[in-house]
């Protein structure tokens, strides 16, 4: 599970991951107001969405055309995660792991919150929470919720 904007992060570890055993799956995770990257996947080439305001202020961005080549490569899936997800995702890497996780870094967590995995139950599974670079009202702000 790996978050996407414009795809640097999930290129290289997808392409580390599969050296490592082509049998990992890679998944991307983008919050569905700003999904770019995934629509780009199923097309099968860059395409333009629209893009709103969303707690995972760090993931909207232009695609990188060899970016893109990479994941289509390597990358085996995506999903797209409500805003009400990533929210509870911050709250409660906060309050269960005392971990302080921006949106943009909480995005796979929310993935399973939100069920958008269930094939995934019951098997290894990680995901990349990256980024504290979050503002203390904000963050207070998801704990509030």
């Amino acid at each position: 599970m790996v978050p996407v904007g414009g795809g640097g992060l999930i290129s290289g570890i997808a392409v580390a991951a599969k050296a490592i055993s082509p049998q990992i799956r890679i998944i991307g995770v983008q919050p569905e107001v700003s999904a770019k990257f995934g629509a780009s996947f199923a097309a099968g080439h860059c395409v333009d969405v629209p893009y709103r305001s969303s707690w995972a202020d760090g993931l909207p961005g232009d695609i990188g055309e060899l970016n893109l080549q990479v994941v289509l490569e390597h990358v085996d899936d995506f999903v797209a995660v409500s805003e009400d997800s990533i929210a509870e995702a911050v709250a409660w890497l906060a309050r269960h792991h005392r971990q302080m996780i921006e949106g943009s870094g909480a995005v796979g967590v929310a993935a399973f919150q939100q069920g958008l995995l269930e094939d995934l139950r019951g098997k290894k599974v990680l995901t990349v929470a990256t980024g504290g670079n979050i503002d203390a009202d904000r963050f207070a702000a998801f704990l509030q919720r």
